[in-house]
């Protein structure tokens, strides 16, 4: 996950990042939990 945020300030796309690193890095730390989470949410219920 730390490699992605510092990725950002080289990616082509992330325009954004350079505007406002620490949000986006911020939002995508989040973004990533809440997807795992949902991740293993979804497992649990499937198996039961």
């Amino acid at each position: 996950m730390a490699p992605a945020g510092a990725t950002g300030y080289n990616a082509p796309n992330g325009a954004q990042a350079k505007e406002r690193p620490m949000t986006d890095t911020g939002l995508q730390k989040l973004a990533y939990a809440l997807l795992l989470l949902l991740t293993v949410y979804v497992t649990i219920s499937g198996a039961f």
